[in-house]
């Protein structure tokens, strides 16, 4: 198994659900532990048939459970929320590398994928990295960039990070387990750290923004209804209303702009042209 005497994952979903996998299938002793109790678990289920162990662990217990550890350990962290406490990182016999679906050292923090799209960048991306004090500053181990597509919505985006970081996960697991690599300090160590709760232009669509100012943001707040952000919003005349919908128009005519069509109920339908102008209030 490499410098390490036992590996432990710490994550959720398919990221890591395919670590796991790709652990089992190259015969490496893997321990899964689930800090955040889920309802249903998919991946407890994928432990139970592939034979792995599985621990369920209290999150203010957890930090006491790492301490007590005197084994040199690797801890994979895929998909995971928790921060491990300083006494943890500053352990000499842990290694714990992270995830983050980001080109670090850009957008370290929350929801990644949001941001990339509403600052209209031309790539995201998937780092694994050492964890460090702090969050997502740790050493660079290996990352690849993930080009930004015209229509890519946050959700999209995301999960072609997250499938990146997988592919990286499975060309890198041996370095990994061997410890046989030099990171990358980042130089910008004044990048921005994003927060839970932070929103896009606070959550509030802009009428002055040109179309792809608008789309993007739209974009960026759109994660298929899935609850990790909430409704983009628009103020019109003191009134507040939650976008539901939104689409892109294409003038067949080379002489017309492109619009972006959003709604907040059935009935209600805006069109904005590429400069951010009310163009047409469809609503009988």
């Amino acid at each position: 198994m490499g410098k390490f005497e036992k590996v432990y994952l710490v994550g959720n979903g398919r990221v890591a659900d395919e670590c796991l996998k790709e652990l089992h299938t190259r015969n490496i002793p893997v321990t899964y532990i689930e800090i955040f109790p889920e309802k249903f678990s998919f991946t407890k289920k994928l432990c139970e048939r592939l034979g792995i162990e599985f621990l369920k662990i209290d999150k203010k217990e957890f930090k006491e459970f790492l301490l007590e550890i005197r084994e040199e350990i690797l801890i994979i962290s895929a998909h995971n929320s928790y921060i491990f406490p300083a006494a943890v990182v500053e352990k000499e016999n842990f290694t714990i590398i992270n995830l983050h679906i980001a080109f670090l050292p850009q957008y370290r923090g929350m929801n990644p994928s949001t941001w990339a799209i509403f600052n209209e960048e031309k790539y995201a991306g998937a780092t694994w990295h050492v964890v460090g004090i702090g969050i997502d500053n740790g050493g660079i181990i290996v990352q690849r960039k993930v080009p930004l597509l015209e229509d890519d919505t946050a959700m999209k985006l995301m999960l072609r990070c997250f499938q990146e970081g997988i592919d990286l996960f499975r060309e890198n697991l041996d370095v990994f387990l061997k410890k046989e690599y030099i990171v990358s300090i980042p130089t910008k160590s004044d990048t921005k750290l994003y927060l839970s709760r932070e929103l896009p232009n606070d959550g509030f669509m802009d009428l002055k923004w040109g179309f792809n100012k608008a789309y993007a943001f739209l974009r960026s707040m759109d994660y298929s209804g899935a609850d990790l952000m909430p409704m983009p919003k628009l103020k019109i005349n003191g009134k507040i209303y939650n976008i539901k919908k939104y689409k892109k128009e294409i003038s067949s005519d080379v002489n017309k702009s492109t619009n972006v069509i959003i709604s907040w109920a059935e009935n209600d339908i805006l069109k904005l042209n590429w400069g951010g102008v009310l163009h047409n209030l469809l609503a009988s």
